[in-house]
This record gives C-alpha cells, structure tokens and sequence, in this order.
C-alpha cells in the first residue's frame, strides 16, 4: 500500500476514534487519558531507545517510571482538585533525583551533563509537555474545548500535507530539520487549521461565545506550534540519526511521530484558553 494511502487510512479511521473517546465522560475523560498515556509511554521508549544511539543515557525504566509519575500526578491533582501548579514540584524533584543519582553513583564524569541534560529532555518532552493534555480537559466545556484543540493541531497537519503535496516543491528545503517540508504547505497548514476550527466554533457560538480575533488567534498560534513540534521531532531524529522514531502506525512512523504537533501545541492551547477564553 502507497504511503499516501496508509496516512489518508490512518486519518480516516484514527481521527473519529479520537474523537469518540473524547465524548466519553467517565471519570474526567479516563479513556483518552489513557490513550495519551499509552502513546506517550511508547514515545518514551522510543525516545530512549534514539538517544542511545549517540548519547549516554539513565535507564530507560527509570525515566518511564518519571514520565508515568508525571501523568499520573496530572491526573490525580485533578480528581483530587489540587492546583496544577505542583507539577512543576513533582518535575523539580525529578530533576534532584537525576542530580542525585549521577553524584552518588558515578565513578568517570566526561558523560554526566549529557546523560543528565537528554535523560531530563525526555522526561519534560515526554512527560512534563503531554500533561497540558490533560489540563486541556479542566477547562469549561472541556469536551468542546478538546475537539478545537485536536482540530487546530490535526488539520494544520492534514493541511500542510495536502497544500505542500499539491504547491509546495518548489518552496521546499528551507528548513534543514525537515528538507521535504515547504513554506506553502506550513501556510497551508495554518490557514486550513484556522479555517476548520473557525468553521466547527461557529456551530457551538453558545460555547464559543468569544470575540472572533481570539478564536482565530489561538488557532494560527497553535497552528504555529504544532508544525515547530513536527520539526523539533525531525531535529531529535536526526541527531540520533534514525529516519523514524518506530513503526507504530502506517503512514506515520512511531508513537513520537504521531504525538510531536500535540506535545508541543497542547500547551500553546492551553494557555491561549487560560488568557484569552473568559
């Protein structure tokens, strides 16, 4: 089956599922937060298993265990109603335990900022970003407020694809990261992600009862966000030099492939709603 086909399949059948599971209420949305921490616990170990082709690295157990330590603080502060301010403490301790460990037990320090600095990477990349995930599903309206997001960071994209597939070879190769990305596709990408989630709030203005610069604001800014999150990814590849992060979905490569827009758009989204949504 042609790349194409498997992505265009992928998008089919992924988004609705997707979706599904953010209409389901349960326990303050339990089934998506577990399907985030699903990917996100294979991104860790896809992300520990790159790093260690170039870098020295903590065991890969021991930075899961502080990714799922994270997420599943996220979640308990929100079952429980505690401030999401004391994730940045539970983050904080992680790090003294990094520090800790490397201090007391290592016997040659030519490698310790590296294996400290990526080991750290991995956990705030893979851990610390994807709680603004959850975050999202605090907010007023929160199944409304998820499907926006997932609009903003999907379509930007399905978009970007579409247009660079269609205009964008010529405009292609400015970005090292990411040669075969084209500046057509990343404005395509933004402006169908603006279009489609102004689109799907005109529906909901009951909800989505803001002035309209702020919903078309969030938008280009998670927009923007999402495609420096496809090429951040792109950047962690190639100086692990591996072409993808793994082989989880067809057509788009590894758990990390599949989460990179929605790692680094999450929280531009959040704080956007925090600002801009009263």
């Amino acid at each position: 089956m042609k790349e194409t086909h498997k992505r265009l399949l992928t998008f089919i059948i992924g988004l609705p599922t997707l979706l599904a599971l953010v209409f389901i209420p349960f326990f303050h949305h339990l089934a998506m937060h577990l399907l985030m921490l699903f990917f996100a616990s294979v991104g860790t170990f896809e992300f520990c298993k790159m790093a260690k082709n170039k870098f020295i690295i903590f065991p890969t157990p021991l930075i899961y265990s502080f990714v799922f330590i994270l997420w599943l603080s996220c979640f308990l502060f929100i079952i429980f109603n505690i401030s999401f301010e004391y994730i940045n403490w539970v983050l904080a301790v992680i790090f003294v335990v990094f520090f800790s460990i490397e201090s007391l037990t290592a016997k040659s320090f030519e490698n310790s900022l590296t294996k400290i600095g990526v080991s750290s990477l991995i956990v705030v990349y893979m851990g610390y970003l994807t709680t603004f995930l959850t975050r999202i599903s605090t907010l007023p309206n929160e199944s409304l407020m998820l499907v926006l997001f997932f609009i903003f960071v999907m379509m930007c994209d399905s978009s970007a694809w579409f247009f660079g597939i269609l205009f964008g070879k010529k405009t292609r190769g400015f970005f090292a990261a990411s040669p075969n990305k084209s500046i057509i596709g990343f404005i395509g990408g933004i402006v169908g992600s603006v279009a489609c989630g102004l689109i799907f709030t005109l529906f909901f203005r009951d909800v989505f009862n803001f002035a309209i610069w702020k919903i078309i604001l969030t938008g280009f800014l998670t927009a923007v966000a999402s495609i420096i999150g496809d090429l951040v990814e792109s950047v962690f590849k190639r100086c692990c030099e591996v072409k993808d992060s793994g082989k989880l979905i067809p057509g788009r490569g590894g758990s990390m492939d599949c989460l990179d827009s929605l790692i680094i758009g999450a929280p531009v989204f959040y704080a956007c709603a925090i600002l801009l949504f009263k």
